[in-house]
Protein backbone atom coordinates (compact mmCIF):
# COMPACT_ATOMS: atom_id res chain seq x y z
CA UNK A 1 0.00 0.00 0.00
CA UNK A 2 1.17 3.41 -0.68
CA UNK A 3 2.39 5.81 2.03
CA UNK A 4 2.82 9.23 0.53
CA UNK A 5 0.47 12.15 0.93
CA UNK A 6 0.47 14.71 -1.44
CA UNK A 7 -0.07 18.58 -0.07
CA UNK A 8 -2.62 19.93 -3.08
CA UNK A 9 -2.26 23.10 -3.16
CA UNK A 10 -2.93 26.31 -5.86
CA UNK A 11 0.26 28.40 -4.12
CA UNK A 12 2.41 27.60 -1.61
CA UNK A 13 1.97 29.91 1.29
CA UNK A 14 3.82 29.78 4.98
CA UNK A 15 1.05 27.74 6.30
CA UNK A 16 1.97 25.08 3.31
CA UNK A 17 5.49 25.73 4.10
CA UNK A 18 5.40 25.11 7.96
CA UNK A 19 3.14 21.60 7.19
CA UNK A 20 5.95 20.18 4.53
CA UNK A 21 8.72 20.98 7.04
CA UNK A 22 6.76 19.65 9.95
CA UNK A 23 6.19 16.64 7.89
CA UNK A 24 9.94 16.17 7.17
CA UNK A 25 10.55 16.83 10.49
CA UNK A 26 8.09 13.75 11.66
CA UNK A 27 9.74 11.11 9.11
CA UNK A 28 6.21 11.92 6.81
CA UNK A 29 6.68 11.08 3.39
CA UNK A 30 4.64 14.46 1.88
CA UNK A 31 4.92 16.09 -1.46
CA UNK A 32 3.75 19.40 -3.19
CA UNK A 33 0.74 18.80 -5.65
CA UNK A 34 0.10 22.12 -7.71
CA UNK A 35 -3.10 21.42 -8.89
CA UNK A 36 -2.78 24.59 -11.81
CA UNK A 37 -0.15 22.04 -13.29
CA UNK A 38 -1.90 18.92 -12.86
CA UNK A 39 -4.20 16.95 -15.76
CA UNK A 40 -7.07 15.66 -13.78
CA UNK A 41 -8.20 13.01 -16.26
CA UNK A 42 -9.78 9.54 -17.41
CA UNK A 43 -5.93 8.46 -19.35
CA UNK A 44 -3.72 9.15 -16.20
CA UNK A 45 -5.73 8.41 -12.77
CA UNK A 46 -2.85 5.69 -12.35
CA UNK A 47 -0.13 8.50 -11.85
CA UNK A 48 -1.89 9.07 -8.18
CA UNK A 49 -2.15 5.84 -6.55
CA UNK A 50 1.13 6.53 -4.85
CA UNK A 51 -1.05 8.51 -2.74
CA UNK A 52 -2.47 7.48 0.32
CA UNK A 53 -4.30 10.34 1.10
CA UNK A 54 -5.04 13.98 -0.45
CA UNK A 55 -4.20 17.01 1.99
CA UNK A 56 -6.73 19.89 0.68
CA UNK A 57 -4.83 23.48 0.91
CA UNK A 58 -5.69 24.79 -2.23
CA UNK A 59 -6.78 28.72 -2.09
CA UNK A 60 -9.25 28.83 -5.17
CA UNK A 61 -12.63 26.88 -3.40
CA UNK A 62 -13.75 26.20 -7.43
CA UNK A 63 -10.76 24.34 -8.24
CA UNK A 64 -9.96 22.70 -5.08
CA UNK A 65 -14.21 21.61 -5.33
CA UNK A 66 -13.61 19.58 -8.53
CA UNK A 67 -10.14 17.73 -7.72
CA UNK A 68 -11.78 16.80 -5.12
CA UNK A 69 -14.46 14.83 -6.33
CA UNK A 70 -11.48 13.35 -8.84
CA UNK A 71 -9.76 12.02 -5.57
CA UNK A 72 -12.91 10.91 -3.47
CA UNK A 73 -13.84 8.94 -6.67
CA UNK A 74 -10.63 7.10 -7.20
CA UNK A 75 -11.27 5.81 -3.46
CA UNK A 76 -8.34 8.06 -2.31
CA UNK A 77 -9.20 9.91 1.12
CA UNK A 78 -9.19 13.61 1.36
CA UNK A 79 -8.40 15.86 3.99
CA UNK A 80 -11.30 17.60 4.70
CA UNK A 81 -13.55 15.46 2.88
CA UNK A 82 -15.76 17.13 -0.09
CA UNK A 83 -18.56 16.89 2.01
CA UNK A 84 -17.21 18.76 4.76
CA UNK A 85 -15.27 21.25 2.32
CA UNK A 86 -18.86 21.59 0.27
CA UNK A 87 -20.73 22.34 3.54
CA UNK A 88 -18.21 24.55 5.21
CA UNK A 89 -18.34 26.79 2.05
CA UNK A 90 -21.98 27.73 1.07
CA UNK A 91 -22.77 29.65 4.32
CA UNK A 92 -26.75 28.87 4.67
CA UNK A 93 -25.98 25.41 4.37
CA UNK A 94 -24.00 25.25 7.32
CA UNK A 95 -26.36 27.40 9.75
CA UNK A 96 -29.30 25.24 8.71
CA UNK A 97 -27.09 22.13 9.71
CA UNK A 98 -25.70 23.92 12.88
CA UNK A 99 -29.29 25.05 13.58
CA UNK A 100 -30.74 21.42 12.77
CA UNK A 101 -27.90 19.63 15.54
CA UNK A 102 -28.79 22.32 18.76
CA UNK A 103 -25.82 24.38 18.02
CA UNK A 104 -26.17 27.84 19.09
CA UNK A 105 -25.90 30.20 16.18
CA UNK A 106 -27.35 33.77 15.09
CA UNK A 107 -30.19 34.18 13.60
CA UNK A 108 -30.61 33.43 9.69
CA UNK A 109 -32.15 33.79 6.82
CA UNK A 110 -32.33 32.85 3.30
CA UNK A 111 -34.27 35.24 0.42
CA UNK A 112 -34.74 36.21 -3.15
CA UNK A 113 -35.79 39.63 -3.47
CA UNK A 114 -36.54 42.58 -1.50
CA UNK A 115 -39.81 42.05 -0.45
CA UNK A 116 -38.83 38.65 1.15
CA UNK A 117 -35.36 40.37 2.66
CA UNK A 118 -37.76 42.79 4.40
CA UNK A 119 -40.07 40.06 5.98
CA UNK A 120 -37.09 38.45 7.02
CA UNK A 121 -35.60 41.11 8.93
CA UNK A 122 -38.16 41.25 11.21
CA UNK A 123 -38.10 37.74 11.56
CA UNK A 124 -34.32 38.69 12.89
CA UNK A 125 -35.17 41.44 15.16
CA UNK A 126 -35.00 44.41 12.99
CA UNK A 127 -31.95 46.41 11.73
CA UNK A 128 -29.45 46.47 11.51
CA UNK A 129 -28.87 42.67 10.09
CA UNK A 130 -25.67 41.41 8.07
CA UNK A 131 -25.71 40.29 4.57
CA UNK A 132 -23.01 38.11 3.07
CA UNK A 133 -22.76 35.91 0.07
CA UNK A 134 -23.96 32.66 0.28
CA UNK A 135 -20.51 31.35 -1.18
CA UNK A 136 -17.28 32.00 -2.79
CA UNK A 137 -15.84 34.97 -0.25
CA UNK A 138 -13.28 34.48 2.44
CA UNK A 139 -11.42 37.35 4.59
CA UNK A 140 -14.81 38.94 5.39
CA UNK A 141 -15.60 40.19 1.80
CA UNK A 142 -18.21 41.43 0.39
CA UNK A 143 -20.15 41.43 3.52
CA UNK A 144 -22.12 44.84 4.24
CA UNK A 145 -24.07 45.61 7.78
CA UNK A 146 -27.43 46.84 6.94
CA UNK A 147 -28.95 49.61 8.71
CA UNK A 148 -32.17 50.85 7.25
CA UNK A 149 -34.24 49.33 4.64
CA UNK A 150 -33.13 52.09 2.12
CA UNK A 151 -29.80 50.55 2.53
CA UNK A 152 -30.72 47.04 2.11
CA UNK A 153 -32.29 48.08 -1.44
CA UNK A 154 -29.56 49.43 -2.46
CA UNK A 155 -27.14 46.72 -1.38
CA UNK A 156 -29.88 43.98 -3.08
CA UNK A 157 -30.23 46.52 -6.32
CA UNK A 158 -25.89 45.85 -6.52
CA UNK A 159 -25.93 42.31 -5.86
CA UNK A 160 -28.54 41.60 -8.56
CA UNK A 161 -26.52 43.19 -11.18
CA UNK A 162 -23.63 41.58 -10.37
CA UNK A 163 -25.16 38.42 -11.95
CA UNK A 164 -26.72 34.78 -11.26
CA UNK A 165 -23.94 33.95 -8.45
CA UNK A 166 -25.35 36.91 -6.00
CA UNK A 167 -28.99 36.64 -6.66
CA UNK A 168 -29.74 34.55 -3.79
CA UNK A 169 -29.40 36.72 -0.34
CA UNK A 170 -28.14 35.32 2.97
CA UNK A 171 -29.15 37.31 6.19
CA UNK A 172 -27.96 37.23 9.43
CA UNK A 173 -28.73 38.59 12.77
CA UNK A 174 -26.12 41.02 13.46
CA UNK A 175 -24.73 40.11 16.87
CA UNK A 176 -23.01 43.68 18.48
CA UNK A 177 -19.92 42.28 19.68
CA UNK A 178 -17.40 43.23 22.15
CA UNK A 179 -14.92 44.47 19.99
CA UNK A 180 -13.98 40.83 19.08
CA UNK A 181 -14.65 37.53 18.22
CA UNK A 182 -12.87 34.01 19.04
CA UNK A 183 -11.43 31.64 16.50
CA UNK A 184 -11.33 27.92 17.46
CA UNK A 185 -9.38 25.08 16.38
CA UNK A 186 -10.97 21.76 16.33
CA UNK A 187 -9.87 18.41 15.39
CA UNK A 188 -11.16 15.06 16.13
CA UNK A 189 -13.67 16.97 19.28
CA UNK A 190 -11.31 18.51 20.43
CA UNK A 191 -10.60 22.81 20.32
CA UNK A 192 -6.74 22.64 20.18
CA UNK A 193 -6.07 26.06 19.95
CA UNK A 194 -8.21 29.46 20.40
CA UNK A 195 -7.46 33.11 19.71
CA UNK A 196 -9.20 36.82 20.20
CA UNK A 197 -9.41 38.86 17.30
CA UNK A 198 -9.54 42.47 18.26
CA UNK A 199 -10.65 45.17 16.16
CA UNK A 200 -12.65 48.42 15.72
CA UNK A 201 -14.06 47.27 12.85
CA UNK A 202 -17.44 45.25 13.10
CA UNK A 203 -15.33 42.84 10.51
CA UNK A 204 -12.82 41.21 12.60
CA UNK A 205 -10.76 38.95 10.03
CA UNK A 206 -6.86 39.13 10.80
CA UNK A 207 -6.43 40.12 6.98
CA UNK A 208 -8.44 42.99 7.61
CA UNK A 209 -6.01 44.40 10.39
CA UNK A 210 -7.91 42.63 13.41
CA UNK A 211 -5.22 41.92 16.43
CA UNK A 212 -4.69 38.76 17.95
CA UNK A 213 -4.34 37.22 21.77
CA UNK A 214 -4.54 33.98 23.33
CA UNK A 215 -8.10 32.87 23.88
CA UNK A 216 -8.52 30.35 27.46
CA UNK A 217 -10.27 27.08 26.10
CA UNK A 218 -12.59 27.05 28.69
CA UNK A 219 -15.32 23.94 29.21
CA UNK A 220 -17.96 25.89 27.46
CA UNK A 221 -15.45 26.25 23.94
CA UNK A 222 -14.45 23.16 25.03
CA UNK A 223 -18.27 21.59 24.92
CA UNK A 224 -19.11 23.80 21.76
CA UNK A 225 -16.15 22.18 19.48
CA UNK A 226 -17.50 18.99 20.31
CA UNK A 227 -21.03 19.92 18.92
CA UNK A 228 -19.45 21.87 16.11
CA UNK A 229 -17.66 18.72 14.95
CA UNK A 230 -20.28 16.50 15.29
CA UNK A 231 -22.45 18.05 13.55
CA UNK A 232 -20.00 19.22 10.42
CA UNK A 233 -18.60 15.72 10.25
CA UNK A 234 -14.51 14.47 11.52
CA UNK A 235 -12.00 16.92 10.03
CA UNK A 236 -10.10 20.06 10.61
CA UNK A 237 -12.32 22.91 11.19
CA UNK A 238 -12.13 26.43 12.48
CA UNK A 239 -14.73 28.00 13.60
CA UNK A 240 -15.48 31.91 14.56
CA UNK A 241 -17.86 32.33 17.70
CA UNK A 242 -19.62 35.50 18.70
CA UNK A 243 -19.95 36.64 22.97
CA UNK A 244 -23.38 37.25 22.99
CA UNK A 245 -25.47 38.29 26.15
CA UNK A 246 -26.77 34.47 25.27
CA UNK A 247 -23.75 32.94 25.46
CA UNK A 248 -21.39 31.60 22.68
CA UNK A 249 -23.04 31.59 18.97
CA UNK A 250 -21.41 30.33 15.97
CA UNK A 251 -20.65 32.81 13.28
CA UNK A 252 -18.91 30.41 10.36
CA UNK A 253 -17.11 27.35 10.10
CA UNK A 254 -14.22 27.02 7.85
CA UNK A 255 -12.72 23.86 6.45
CA UNK A 256 -9.41 25.35 5.33
CA UNK A 257 -7.92 27.41 7.36
CA UNK A 258 -4.97 29.78 8.15
CA UNK A 259 -2.73 29.34 11.07
CA UNK A 260 0.50 31.13 10.97
CA UNK A 261 -0.22 33.51 13.07
CA UNK A 262 -2.21 30.97 16.06
CA UNK A 263 1.08 29.56 16.13
CA UNK A 264 2.48 32.69 17.14
CA UNK A 265 0.00 33.53 19.25
CA UNK A 266 -0.59 30.41 21.29
CA UNK A 267 2.44 28.04 20.60
CA UNK A 268 0.67 25.35 19.46
CA UNK A 269 2.03 23.07 16.97
CA UNK A 270 -0.99 23.43 14.58
CA UNK A 271 1.26 21.91 11.47
CA UNK A 272 1.80 18.64 13.87
CA UNK A 273 -2.25 18.74 14.76
CA UNK A 274 -2.94 18.44 10.72
CA UNK A 275 -0.28 15.82 10.08
CA UNK A 276 -1.67 13.88 12.82
CA UNK A 277 -5.24 14.05 11.89
CA UNK A 278 -3.81 12.69 8.24
CA UNK A 279 -1.74 10.01 9.74
CA UNK A 280 -5.15 8.80 11.60
CA UNK A 281 -6.79 9.16 8.52
CA UNK A 282 -4.93 6.58 6.39
CA UNK A 283 -5.23 4.02 9.42
CA UNK A 284 -8.74 4.30 9.16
Amino acid sequence: MPNLIALLHTGIREEERMILEKAKELGVAMEPLDARGVVFGSQNRDSFTKYSLVLQRCVAANKAENVLWYFEEMGIPVVNSLAISELCKNKFATSLRLFEKGVPTPRFALVFNEASALNAVKDLGGFPVVIKPIKGTSWGRLMGKVNDADGLEMILEHKEAMGVNHQSFYLQEYINKPGRDIRIYVAQGEVYAAIYRFAPHWITNTARGATVEVCPITPEIQELGKKIQSAMGNGLLAVDLFESEQGLLVNEVNDNMEFKNVVKITGQDVPKKIIEYCLSVMKS
